[in-house]
């Protein structure tokens, strides 16, 4: 989806909740390095997830839910959605959570802190298929 199909999909609430930069072609470069996708319940948008594939594999560049949707929890659509979009990548797609709310959200999502060889913490956290928590809503 490209900047401007995201945008008239989401209306106008989507830039007030994102920290984007304010330079336009910054932003656009930005959001071509990343296939984007909405989420809908009962087709309206409530949510945008933006994903970028990596050599290490998929990583999840951006994730907003609507302000009016984030205190109560996922519906089951959205989260058959998520499952859907994550897994169409691979057995897997990272994460790296950038504050408290997207880490507690991901480990009810059934996300894994990802471990370095030396077992050492990354900062990434991983979904994989058999860890996908799909009986939140």
């Amino acid at each position: 989806m490209t900047p401007y199909e995201t945008s008239a999909a989401v209306g106008n609430w989507l830039p007030a909740v994102l920290e984007a930069p304010d330079d336009l072609e910054l932003l656009e470069k930005i959001l071509a390095k990343v296939e984007s996708y909405v989420l809908l319940v009962d087709s309206r948008p409530i949510g945008w997830l933006a994903i970028q594939k990596l050599e290490d594999g998929p990583m999840i560049r951006g994730f907003v839910i609507h302000p009016e949707y984030r205190k109560r929890w996922l519906s089951k659509a959205v989260l058959q959605q998520l499952e859907l979009i994550f897994f169409g990548y691979g057995d897997f797609i990272f994460l790296e959570p950038e504050n408290i709310n997207i880490i507690e959200n991901a480990l009810q999502l059934g996300a894994k802190p990802l471990y370095d060889s030396n077992m050492q913490a990354t900062g990434r956290m991983v979904f994989t298929k058999p860890s996908f928590n799909r009986r939140l809503h």
